[in-house]
């Protein structure tokens, strides 16, 4: 089933990838110029690595990338100029970078959601004894969560296929895990369910479920 969920969100990835911006001819004919240019050329290609901070360099910004970021900007400029909006590029508004991170503001809301989860968690476990029907029903959710946000945070920093398929993965086992939790903290304690059943009441299930989906 994990295999089937990295196929299908490696197609739905494949489908949002191409926008308007990165469609375009200006952008199109500025990222062939750069690349056979800078690119293609190994002294002109070292000399822009070297020119990188060490930001870009630890985030992985390929020559490749940086062209089609300042092509990006490009395009964004030539559009202003005619007046028309500006446009998206593969599935995403344009972004000025900070240290390297694609989408500054979003990584660090990110990371802060996924410190908050962790930070709550830290306190359910001071403050409820584990043995408690769903303290570890609960422990389990919160470890999800985590995972999600945080790569959710790796994501927004660099976007490449690979965190893009991860991110959605950790979004969906997330989501499930939402829901049977609440499924059983709502119905199945009010009827008993998980006093009868210690598997259950452990979350074991719900770790299983939510990891494998």
């Amino acid at each position: 089933m994990l295999t089937t969920s990295v196929i299908f969100l490696t197609s739905v990835v494949s489908t949002v990838v191409a926008s308007t911006g990165d469609r375009s001819e200006i952008f199109q004919g500025c990222l062939l110029h750069l690349d056979r240019t800078i690119c293609q050329n190994r002294t002109r290609a070292a000399e822009m690595r070297a020119k990188q901070s060490s930001a870009l360099r630890l985030t992985s910004w390929s020559c490749l990338d940086e062209c089609k970021y300042r092509c990006m900007w490009k395009t964004v400029s030539k559009y202003a100029n005619y007046g028309a909006s500006v446009p998206q590029f593969y599935g995403k508004w344009p972004f000025v970078r900070f240290l390297g991170m694609q989408e500054p503001a979003s990584a660090v809301f990110s990371l802060l959601n996924g410190i908050c989860l962790l930070v709550t968690w830290r306190k359910f476990q001071r403050k409820v004894s584990n043995s408690a029907p769903t303290f570890n029903l609960w422990s389990g959710y919160a470890l999800i969560g985590v995972n999600a946000w945080f790569w959710s945070t790796i994501f927004h920093v660099r976007d490449t296929p690979v965190t893009e398929v991860i991110r959605r993965l950790g979004e969906t086992r997330l989501f499930l895990c939402n829901l049977w939790s609440s499924l059983l903290a709502v119905w199945f304690v009010r009827t008993g369910f998980l006093a009868k059943f210690k598997v259950l009441r452990d979350g074991v299930w719900s770790a299983v479920c939510c990891s494998f989906c």
